[in-house]
């Protein structure tokens, strides 16, 4: 049927108008609903216009708890409202439909110029990458009995990217922190991170959500809970009296940050953009593909690139589908890991599997690097190739950094549980091995100079990398004619009293940790022996230590 053009729409509603105007009829004007209503969702059916900061907002979409109805002065006004009304209805298809609250005002105003000016380019990106995510989530809000329109917090948590990272340390398409990701069932670990899975993060983005409306019964209070938490939306309402999202967040109050305030206008600019780009000048949008995936059982710990050779795809693309996986390889931890798949690939995998158990890794540990540690001799420790190590942890380059941690993989035989082991060397002839302990101020240099011996000596007696740095408090395996005491040699002011005590002369510069690294103890032992009231001492002080393992 060909749609009616404005001009006939108005001839064929004159009869109608003359008929209002003889009969003077009194019509009331648009229904004006308040934010919030059922979770369910319903079809919006205009757009109220609002304007600057203190105007009570007109809401559409969905229904909440009362309607306000238009004075009687009003309602003499609006002449013909019956005739405009059923004009609207006649155009309603041509509009978008939302099925969360919407207002226009000035803050609204101010998202939506930032859209289309400064912000255009992040928001075309955003809505290209839209499409890769939007059917799966839609799928899920509507599943759990939520507005659809949801995903545009999502949009403007993280433009719908997996690996968003925020400063707060928020994570993933809908940006969880650590424990409200855990509290609904998303796994953090050094392994995996499920905030970054699209469709579990949304699963619980989903129930994070139906939790805080059923809370505030108000979609954008539940906006703004999701954004600063619910106890921070809960105490403004007890502050200001108010439970009006738009009330609470005037520029006049402080208790709100900016960008909480900020949160609601973001994402109802970004969905009147994204529903009608055109309208807001945004053209030529490149609209990625749906995600499509089959989902696999994968009993043991495997790497994602052997799987991806195997199906005859990129790791990149196995990846893209499980951004999850942070070492590129499933959980050690979790048999029967469920894997994401290209589309038709499944029965390939199952095929294939007994090839890819062989040649994947049969154990992967875990070497937390300590100062002065190297590749080379992680690698030495573990029987694991430099190149297995760069490979499998991805590292761009052979820096490591204290704290910083590193998959070891095992393959083949090397599935049996083992621990790191350290290399070895013969003793020279007619030398003693013993043991010296690093202090402030040491260097390869200056220690090969005491023992008499050469550096190159104490690097491969120790294992230590050309240029591996060596720091206080690590001990150094020394092969010298000369008996070495491993305290003794560090401290020439520390004496022997009875069996099994030494006495310790505090210098200056001395801590009680360095101490207690010096010795092989332990701060809190030091403090015990010697009745220390805080971890105070004075050069000169004489510290009483007992010589465990001397």
């Amino acid at each position: 049927m060909n749609k009616k053009t404005p001009q006939n729409r108005v001839l064929i509603w004159l009869p109608l108008l003359a008929l209002s105007l003889t009969h003077c009829a009194k019509s009331p004007g648009p229904s004006q609903v308040a934010d919030g209503g059922s979770p369910h969702k319903t079809t919006a059916k205009r757009i109220s216009r609002g304007s600057g900061d203190d105007i009570k907002p007109f809401y559409v979409g969905m229904s909440d708890a009362s309607l306000r109805e238009t004075s009687s002065s009003e309602k003499g006004d609006v002449i013909g409202a019956e005739v405009e009304a059923e004009i609207e209805r006649a155009t309603e298809d041509e509009k978008p439909q939302f099925d969360i609250p919407i207002t226009i005002n000035a803050r609204v105003e101010k998202w939506l110029d930032y859209f289309q000016g400064r912000g255009r380019k992040v928001m075309k990106r955003w809505m290209e990458r839209s499409t890769r995510y939007v059917p799966m989530m839609k799928r899920i809000l509507r599943e759990n009995g939520l507005p659809e329109d949801l995903i545009y917090l999502a949009m403007i948590e993280s433009g719908f990217k997996p690996y968003a990272y925020s400063r707060a340390r928020a994570s993933g398409p809908w940006q969880f922190i650590k424990g409200t990701g855990r509290l609904y069932g998303l796994k953090v670990n050094w392994w995996i991170d499920e905030r970054r899975d699209p469709e579990k993060s949304t699963i619980a983005a989903a129930q994070h959500l139906k939790d805080l409306y059923d809370q505030f019964n108000s979609w954008y209070l539940a906006a703004a809970g999701y954004n600063a938490g619910a106890a921070k939306i809960t105490r403004a309402i007890k502050r200001y009296s108010t439970e009006d999202f738009w009330e609470m967040s005037k520029s006049k109050y402080r208790y709100l940050r900016h960008e909480t305030k900020n949160y609601v206008p973001k994402m109802i600019a970004a969905a009147l953009v994204a529903k009608d780009p055109a309208r807001y000048g945004i053209t030529d949008l490149k609209y990625h593909e749906p995600l499509q995936y089959d989902k696999v059982l994968v009993p043991h710990p495997t790497e994602l690139s052997v799987i991806a050779q195997e199906l005859g795809i990129s790791r990149k693309d196995l990846q893209t589908l499980n951004p999850e996986l942070r070492r590129g390889v499933t959980p050690p931890n979790m048999s029967n890991y469920e894997l994401k798949v290209p589309v038709g690939l499944k029965k390939s995998f199952i095929a294939a599997y007994p090839t890819i158990r062989k040649k994947s890794i049969s154990r992967v540990d875990r070497h937390v690097v300590r100062r002065g540690d190297s590749l080379w001799n992680i690698s030495r420790a573990y029987g694991v190739s430099i190149a297995a190590l760069k490979s499998f942890n991805q590292l761009r380059s052979s820096r490591l950094r204290p704290g910083q941690q590193l998959a070891i993989p095992y393959k083949g035989s090397g599935g049996s549980k083992r621990k790191a082991r350290t290399v070895s060397y013969k003793p020279p002839k007619g030398m003693q091995a013993s043991t010296y302990l690093i202090r402030r101020g040491d260097t390869l240099w200056s220690i090969s100079r005491q023992f008499d011996v050469t550096v190159t000596q104490i690097r491969k007696w120790n294992g230590l990398g050309r240029w591996q740095k060596i720091f206080p408090g690590q001990k150094l395996k020394i092969y010298s004619d000369q008996v070495i005491n491993s305290v003794d040699s560090m401290t020439v002011n520390s004496a022997s009293t009875e069996k099994g005590w030494r006495v310790h002369r505090v210098r200056r510069g001395d801590t009680l940790w360095d101490i207690a690294r010096r010795y092989g103890v332990t701060v809190a032992d030091i403090s015990a022996w010697n009745k220390l009231n805080g971890h105070k001492i004075k050069p000169g002080h004489q510290l009483k230590i007992k010589a465990l393992g001397l």
